[in-house]
């Protein structure tokens, strides 16, 4: 019998940026982190972002409309938002995703949240 691939749980967070900035601008900060050589893909005109991570597995980021609900768009409002991206990292990817957005979180002032009703945890700010 073959060994059955465990079943990894996929998860989603925000990032979140006071400042009006592209997929390829995100991109253009990892360039120079050597372990992300040829690993990472843009679509500009769709401002997404594809990282290849190990097993053939992805990190995905892809642009939002800024949230406009009630609660969702006073979180944006009060924080000064222009900039929302969704992330779709696997759980064994996940301090992968982390290293990645610190990175970005340099250069790009903002901040990765959870995908919850409050937002909650943050885990780079």
């Amino acid at each position: 019998m073959g060994k059955k691939k465990p079943a990894y749980k996929t998860k989603y967070y925000y990032y979140m940026c006071e400042k009006e900035v592209r997929a390829v601008q995100l991109a253009a900060v990892l360039s120079e982190d050597n372990a992300l050589k040829g690993k990472v893909e843009v679509w500009d005109d769709a401002d997404i972002i594809e990282i290849a991570t190990q097993e053939k597995r992805t990190i995905d980021v892809e642009r939002l409309e800024l949230f406009d609900g009630e609660t969702d768009g006073e979180f944006v409002r009060s924080r000064n938002i222009n900039s929302i991206y969704s992330i779709r990292v696997d759980e064994m990817d996940e301090t992968e995703m982390i290293r990645i957005f610190k990175q970005i979180v340099e250069v790009h002032p903002g901040f990765v949240c959870s995908d919850t009703d409050d937002f909650q945890p943050f885990l780079i700010s």
